[in-house]
């Protein structure tokens, strides 16, 4: 088998696994094309495996989809020795995810305890409101 045909069936397979974890959470393919920011019929490219999903849209999906990659695709990537590469991406990707969160949730101010009002009044002190 050439490597254009296993690319192929890993294509379709991963597309197969998006859908079924679409279909699982009651989201038409226009919801979760809304999500990830394309039209509903670059998911059904997606889903066929016509069109191979970028990293950042695999990504993107599997965070709308609350899955990890791992989750995702974990299954495709046991399936075949030669896929120890894609897996150990995948692994590489949830670090990425997790290290990501971690800065966002620095970024993002935290509520203090209390009556929850107290984050929100920076500008009032600052005389800036």
């Amino acid at each position: 088998m050439s490597l254009k045909t296993q690319n192929v069936e890993k294509d379709a397979a991963i597309g197969s696994l998006i859908r079924e974890a679409r279909k699982s959470r009651g989201l038409s393919q226009m919801k979760l094309a809304e999500a990830i920011g394309v039209t509903f019929q670059q998911v059904q490219k997606y889903e066929k495996g016509s069109n191979r999903v970028a990293l950042s849209t695999f990504l993107l999906i599997c965070e709308r989809l609350d899955l990890s990659p791992t989750e995702l695709v974990g299954s495709v990537a046991e399936t075949r020795e030669a896929d120890t590469l894609l897996a150990a991406k995948v692994r590489e990707c949830d670090q990425l995810k997790k290290q990501l969160d971690g800065i966002r949730s620095l970024a993002m101010p935290q509520p203090k305890a209390g009556t929850g009002t107290e984050g929100f009044a920076i500008g009032a002190q600052n005389g800036t409101e």
